[in-house]
């Protein structure tokens, strides 16, 4: 392993192998001397060094952090070697070379030759332009349209200023050489040599200070909007970092407890290994998918939190190959959780299903139904307000137990007995796998004389998965045959024809009968019967007669086509 050492260039610190420090040294010497009698030396020197420190940078990265010969060979070539300008022939062949050599252009703000803040002949020449053109059609669009200030701010903020010789070279698409340099350089020295001569010297003067006043001002402006924005960034940065750090703590809990998660008011009891128990046949589908949903779910916050912490603390990522490799372990993630999901999706390609009939046998004239008490589910839930699974499905050592059937009141024909039908669906992957899950899918009722009392729970076996499992309660009853409903039966009851129209919270603690045009209240009849006359009654009185407050001090009497009162 080759000696290092440390090196400060352009206040950047490198550690460099010895042997390439050798050259690079004797490089910037044999520079520095060429440059001794040549104005503006220790600028040239400086924009120098901070290129060939801006070129080392863009070699280093994490798995590579010391500077070697190689680098510094090939540095030294974009740079241009002494002896190519110091021979005699070396400035026409260096010339040449230069032309044929294509610089890397950049947009940059001119602040040599600009009226303001230098943003229309910056990106004049990075297009190649005239600046003149550029800037009529920004004041053309400011006089007439009354646009262009805001956006010229804007651009004024966000573009950086050529302030470094080899930025004002990048701004003109020149090459940055030691050559490029001290020729830009020199031929800065001679634009004040000229304009500092007699001839002109107060309007040049004068011309000058309003242009430094006015470019004071705007970045004045500039500044100010940097600083705001600035703020902004490092705020919104603290929140990315905050939230991206609690959310990966939460999802990392939720994975494994769900007791977290909120849904429709009822927490998530389910974590990750009861969703793998719960859902998947195959144990390689299993960890596909728990290890899809953690890249999937995990990277992207991981993401916000690198961006908030770069924001908030504003240091420069040099690992530039992470987000690369983030993204791919996010597709892989995706990709496991599609594979997963599509191997799931074909447990639900068909369904199929089977009923069972039960004749209920009554001793005496009414029939009494409710839902036994939920030893699994809580007595306040109703199916009706609250279908979410999380809820609903129970993992109870080797079971499955969900809630709720449905149960559905319907008009008996051509029997005169209550029948009950209990219909069972699954889905699987054949017709044959889903109806042998339909088979095994338990429901239990139990009769007390005249009294039927539902489960509001089903079940089935944990090796048969879930897979839709579904039940379906009808029950038929035939017309004339009375029916009292009790207070926990609306958990259930999605369906029950009556003449009413009344919903089935309302139809519970009441005696109705069966009728061919549904459920008909006993209850309630003669009070519905007291508003019908009472209707038929209003409606008789004639139109013109008005009805006022009763009062102790009046009596009226009505007669029908008489509107006169006596007191």
């Amino acid at each position: 392993m080759k000696k290092t050492i440390s090196i400060n260039i352009s206040g950047v610190i490198f550690n460099i192998e010895e042997d390439a420090y050798d050259v690079l040294k004797k490089y910037l010497d044999t520079i520095s001397g060429y440059f001794t009698d040549s104005d503006g030396k220790d600028e040239i020197m400086t924009d120098i060094e901070s290129r060939i420190a801006e070129l080392f940078q863009s070699r280093l990265n994490d798995s590579k952090n010391v500077v070697g010969m190689q680098d510094v060979e090939e540095v030294i070539d974009i740079m241009g070697r002494p002896e190519e300008y110091i021979d005699e022939e070396g400035p026409a062949m260096s010339s040449s070379r230069s032309r044929s050599r294509r610089g890397s252009r950049r947009v940059y703000r001119d602040t040599d030759k600009n009226l303001i803040g230098g943003v229309c002949s910056g990106i004049s020449h990075y297009f190649g332009w005239d600046p003149i053109w550029l800037r009529l059609i920004w004041g053309i669009s400011i006089i007439i349209f009354g646009v262009g200030i805001i956006p010229y701010i804007i651009l004024w903020i966000i573009i950086p200023g050529a302030r470094t010789t080899s930025e004002k070279l990048e701004m003109m698409g020149e090459p940055v050489t030691v050559e490029s340099i001290k020729k830009k350089v020199t031929e800065t020295f001679d634009d004040i040599k000229d304009k500092s001569g007699a001839q002109g010297i107060d309007t040049d003067f004068q011309v000058g200070y309003a242009k430094q006043q006015v470019n004071r001002g705007g970045d004045f402006v500039v500044d100010v909007f940097k600083r705001f924005f600035r703020f902004v960034g490092r705020f919104i940065g603290f929140i990315f970092l905050f939230a991206g750090l609690a959310l990966i703590m939460f999802l990392v809990y939720s994975y494994f407890d769900g007791s977290l998660i909120q849904v429709d008011g009822q927490e998530w009891e389910w974590g990750m290994a009861e969703l793998q128990r719960g859902l998947f046949t195959s144990e390689l589908h299993s960890y596909m998918f728990t290890i899809g949903v953690v890249l999937v779910t995990v990277i992207p916050l991981i993401g916000l939190v690198l961006l908030g912490s770069r924001l908030l603390f504003r240091y420069q990522n040099k690992n530039r190959g992470l987000f690369p490799v983030m993204f791919t372990l996010w597709l892989i993630g995706l990709v496991t959780l599609i594979i997963s999901g599509i191997g799931l999706g074909k447990e639900f390609a068909t369904d199929e299903g089977f009923s069972d009939f039960d004749k209920i046998e009554l001793q005496g004239e009414v029939l009494y139904i409710d839902v036994d008490d939920d030893s699994h589910f809580s007595n306040a839930i109703r199916w009706r307000h609250n279908r979410f699974p999380n809820e609903l499905i129970e993992l109870q050592d080797d079971s499955i137990y969900c809630g709720y059937p449905e149960l559905r009141i319907k008009q008996q024909l051509g029997k005169e007995y209550v029948e009950l039908e209990i219909e069972k669906e699954s889905h699987g992957f054949t017709s044959e796998a889903a109806f042998e899950r339909a088979e095994k899918i338990s429901y239990w009722y139990r009769q007390h004389g005249d009294t039927l009392l539902f489960d509001p729970f089903f079940a089935y076996s944990l090796d048969d998965k879930m897979r839709g499992q579904y039940c379906e309660l009808t029950l038929r009853i035939p017309a004339g045959q009375q029916i009292f409903f009790g207070e926990r039966i609306p958990r259930i009851l999605e369906y029950a024809r009556n003449r009413h129209d009344v919903d089935v919270e309302d139809m519970t603690s009441k005696m109705w009968i069966m009728t061919d045009e549904g459920l008909r209240s006993i209850d309630d009849e003669e009070e519905i019967e007291s508003d019908e006359t009472d209707s038929r009654m209003t409606a008789s009185i004639p139109a013109q007669l008005k009805f006022v407050p009763s009062n102790p001090l009046f009596a009226l009497n009505v007669k029908h086509g008489d509107s006169e009162g006596r007191k």
